[in-house]
């Protein structure tokens, strides 16, 4: 018998596969780490992630880990920015800042305290400006995501390039 997760990732997969244009909730931590999980496994160029704090319950999850080492060995970048100058120890951040140092294709930067990006109230994730995952309230684990939607995502990609660029 499948359970619950099981489900949403089969789900979620075939509206990727199939190229549908509608929303996915994405409102558990369970969700969001199917989404980022798939987010890895799909990317061709680039995942880039702009959160408060790499918050445990989902980027301590190994199957992201994974996911995102395969996806840096196919020569996918992977790009994550901090609200926090102090994310969640988890393996994920722990891989990221070491991996960074030696790897171009890893970047990760945590905003300073007091900077006009660090209290930002939605959180957002794109993926090769084809999909994009946003959680409009950070404080929460819940999301919306669109897996087929390449204007959007590429407008999310812009506002994470611009955030970077500020950051530098």
């Amino acid at each position: 018998m499948k359970n619950e997760t099981m489900l949403y990732e089969e789900l979620v997969r075939s509206m990727y596969d199939s190229g549908s244009h509608e929303m996915v909730s994405n409102g558990k931590p369970e969700h969001a780490i199917v989404l980022f999980k798939l987010f890895f496994e799909q990317a061709k160029s680039r995942v880039a992630i702009f959160c408060r704090d790499l918050n445990a319950s989902v980027f301590g999850d190994d199957r992201i880990l994974n996911a995102a080492k395969e996806a840096v060995t196919r020569g996918v970048s992977v790009q994550v920015i901090t609200q926090s100058d102090n994310p969640e120890p988890t393996n994920f951040r722990e891989w990221l800042e070491t991996t960074a140092k030696t790897n171009n294709q890893i970047f990760i930067r945590h905003c300073d305290s007091g900077n006009r990006f660090e209290k930002l109230e939605a959180n957002f994730a794109i993926m090769d400006e084809r999909a994009f995952r946003l959680e409009s309230d950070r404080t929460k684990i819940a999301a919306f995501a669109w897996l087929n939607n390449p204007k959007d995502a590429a407008q999310f990609g812009r506002i994470f390039d611009s955030i970077r660029v500020a950051l530098a």
